[in-house]
This record gives structure tokens, sequence and C-alpha cells, in this order.
């Protein structure tokens, strides 16, 4: 990749150096380790790319995110799958610690996360599926509680859980009322540090506003959904005191610097 040249040729490479991951498709610990060594490689490497060689890298990075969410897919979005993939994600991309990944990938990723999980629903999904995405969610929550940095509660918050409304495919299969509970738990816990606590209550009244279940309605249009939840954007920002949602995530990040 690095001596690649021409955005066709290496957009082609990209999407053949991904499929690797069919060469062990039935190892489920094989599949992992693939997905976990690139993200590490990437992460130690990043900041050595140079202006003529980022966009090709983070397109490798897409295709990669693309894949992980396909195979997330074809374990059906188990929770299991689930918390194995993030509990290796944690370490690097959505790692709390500021060292351990750069900030503009981590910047990156949670920019792109909504837009492959929906193709990935449009390519490989029956739209009118009933299977739960919750587990997802809830592992990015649990990522959002482990930072300590300011700037991964940030981009979580604004780029996936205030956006989500926006996206009317996975809306429909999470169910709000169990992420809110989630995040109320997390936040009440003793060793929950402070400055995750607030954005962890804002998540929570975020997703207890949002006026949807997982069940699907029959006969019900995606834009009548994204409709119903249009007003609920709001709420993520309500204990920031910001009136304004697009600015959620930078009123979250400037309160956990003040405390």
């Amino acid at each position: 990749m690095w001596m690649c040249d021409k955005p066709k040729v290496q957009d082609e490479l990209a999407s053949n150096m991904v499929k690797l991951s069919d060469c062990f498709a039935s190892q489920t610990s094989s599949t992992l380790n693939f997905f976990d060594t690139f993200f590490q490689m990437f992460t130690r490497e990043y900041p050595r790319l140079d202006k003529f060689r980022i966009d090709k890298f983070l397109t490798l990075t897409r295709r990669m995110l693309h894949r992980t969410l396909v195979w997330l897919h074809s374990k059906d979005w188990s929770e299991k799958s689930v918390k194995d993939l993030f509990a290796r994600l944690q370490l690097h991309i959505f790692s709390g610690d500021n060292l351990a990944c750069p900030e503009g990938l981590q910047g990156y990723i949670s920019e792109i996360f909504l837009q492959e999980f929906t193709k990935v629903l449009t390519e490989t999904d029956n739209l009118k599926s009933t299977v739960d995405l919750t587990p997802v969610f809830m592992a990015v929550i649990d990522a959002l509680n482990k930072s300590n940095t300011p700037f991964l509660r940030q981009v979580l918050t604004k780029n996936i859980f205030q956006c989500i409304r926006n996206h009317s495919d996975i809306i429909r299969r999470v169910n709000t009322a169990v992420l809110a509970a989630y995040a109320l738990e997390l936040g009440k816990e003793p060793k929950c540090l402070v400055k995750n606590r607030r954005a962890l209550y804002n998540i929570f009244n975020y997703f207890s506003t949002l006026k949807v279940r997982i069940e699907t309605i029959e006969g019900e249009q995606p834009d009548v959904i994204a409709a119903e939840v249009s007003d609920a954007g709001e709420a993520i920002t309500d204990d920031a005191g910001e009136a304004n949602a697009d600015d959620a995530g930078e009123a979250i990040a400037d309160d956990a610097d003040s405390e």
C-alpha cells in the first residue's frame, strides 16, 4: 500500500487486503486477531504518514472497519461477538489513553462509524429485519465510560450518539430504553470517573427522550421514524446547557476539562 499509486488501484488493493479475513472465516479467534493486529499496527504507524499517503491509508481503514461490521453481521450482531471485538478495539482505536491512539484517527473512525454501519445493513441485511443492534451501542457507551480523555468522549458523543437519530435503519433496531438504562447504571457506579459521569447522564437523557422501540412498525417509513426522533437531538446537551446539538461534543469536552 505504501508504494501503490493511482486511486483506483489503491482502492482495489485495500478491498483485496481486507478480504484476507475470509481465509479464516470459520475461526473466530483468528478473525479477531486479524482485525486486532491491523488496528494495532495502524494506530502505531498513523503518526508517520505524510500528506501524500494519508488518504489511501484512511481508505484502507474505512474498508477494514466495514469488514469488521460485516463480520458482526455474520454473527447476527450477538452480544458475545460484539464484546469480543470491542474488547480488542478498546485497546487502541477506542482506547481512553491518548498515547494508545492518535486523536486524528479516533476522530476519523467515529465520523465514519455510522456511515459504514448503514452500508452494511443495506448490503447484507433485510432493512425490515428486527435483529437487535443494541449490543453494539452498549459497547460504545462502555468505551466512553472507560475513557480518560475529553477528546474520545467528545467524538463518541458528537459523531455517534448525537448523529444516530439521522440513521433510521439503525435507530429502528435499537432498544433506546436499554441504552438509557445502561448509561445510567454506569454513571451511578462509584468507580465512574467524574468527568465521564456527566457524559453518561447526557446520553441517558438523550435516549430517554427518543420515542423509538426495537420492534419494527409494519408499514412505517424510515423518514417517518427519523422525523419522530428529530426533536430529541437537543436532549443530549441539556445538562451541558447548550442549545445547539451540533455543539454537544465540545460542551462535554469543555466541561470535562474544567473538572
